[in-house]
């Protein structure tokens, strides 16, 4: 083989690894989208359930586990966009800015992503604090005690 054919053989070899490498990168974390069917019912338990990977978020920033931080943030922003869809049966909520703050969630999610994959804790820690922020500013949106009802007993 010459050694022009060899060079331009182990170009395309390297142009099919790097497509490769950039499409599992791309999917890596492609299954961490909840099951709807594993949505809880109400929007009083998804919020327990936002609440919850919420602290489980802060230990895992603050323990330093930051290649985790997706798990969480992305059950967060799944559990978000089910708030929404069930806010349509909770009045008064205003849908359209819910809905942008649902889409702003969507958008810290991939941040934290993205910090949390890189080893950025400074960045992380204020893509957290955003999410908090967001976090309130969706319940503010719905009224006084329906997110944290208690089940009947």
């Amino acid at each position: 083989m010459k050694k022009s054919s060899k060079i331009f053989l182990a170009l395309v070899v390297t142009m099919l690894l790097g497509s490769t490498m950039a499409f599992a990168r791309e999917g890596e974390h492609e299954g961490m989208k909840m099951d709807s069917k594993d949505m809880p019912g109400d929007v009083s338990d998804i919020w327990k359930e936002i609440k919850s990977h919420e602290e489980h978020l802060s230990q895992v920033i603050e323990t330093n586990q930051l290649g985790q931080v997706h798990e969480a943030a992305f059950m967060i922003r799944d559990l978000s966009k089910a708030l929404y869809e069930k806010s349509k049966s909770v009045p008064p909520v205003n849908g359209d800015e819910l809905k942008t703050l649902v889409d702003e969630i969507a958008k810290i999610a991939d941040l934290l992503d993205q910090y949390g994959d890189a080893g950025d804790k400074v960045n992380t820690q204020e893509q957290f604090a955003k999410l908090q922020e967001t976090l309130r500013a969706i319940e503010k949106h719905f009224p006084q005690g329906i997110l944290t009802k208690q089940p009947a007993s």
